[in-house]
């Protein structure tokens, strides 16, 4: 069974699909977050919704070459298999790796999972699937943006300077996302 291997660094996103041989791991596929470029995402690129996408881009470019090990579903239509490997990092709820495996679920891959994880989850309360479309659609960005503008204009420049300069302020943000999401439903 492969391995889907999401690791966040400052700056950069990288999730690997990884398959475990006896001579070492093998890399079969990877995306990186300074790839969105490519589809107008210039500032941004590790939050919540470029993890979603990341992970759903490369679910695409996994599902084409058709590396899996698979399962039949009910319908006896196969299934990609993949386990997440998140190494040390620290699991909390909202993490972005899970941003990024939400977007491989999304995008066809089977990866064992529960909502416990996903923003939205409250302990002893029904999950809340709206919050996490929310994250992944990027508009509690766009919210806290205009919160900061409203309440300390100078910490707003700060704190987004590349968002403004990059002209993805406000409804500015969801357009470019939205986009981006209209473009892998279009196939890329």
């Amino acid at each position: 069974m492969e391995r889907k291997i999401g690791l966040q660094r400052t700056r950069n996103i990288i999730c690997q699909f990884v398959q475990s041989r006896l001579q070492g791991d093998h890399i079969l596929k990877a995306m990186y977050s300074k790839n969105l470029e490519i589809f107008g995402i210039k500032s941004g690129k590790t939050s919540f919704s470029a993890s979603y996408i990341i992970g759903l881009l490369l679910a695409k470019k996994v599902l084409r070459q058709n590396f899996f090990f698979q399962e039949k579903n009910e319908n006896k239509q196969a299934i990609p298999n993949a386990v997440l490997d998140l190494g040390l990092r620290r699991v909390t709820t909202g993490n972005k790796v899970f941003g990024v495996m939400t977007g491989v679920v999304d995008g066809g891959i089977n990866v064992p999972h529960n909502e416990k994880r996903f923003p939205g989850y409250q302990a002893g309360e029904k999950f809340d699937s709206d919050l996490l479309n929310q994250r992944i659609k990027g508009e509690h960005v766009r919210e806290y943006m205009q919160l900061l503008k409203e309440e300390d204009n100078e910490k707003y420049q700060k704190h987004f300077s590349k968002l403004i300069k990059n002209k993805m302020e406000g409804k500015n943000y969801l357009r470019v996302f939205d986009h981006v999401y209209k473009k892998i439903d279009e196939g890329i």
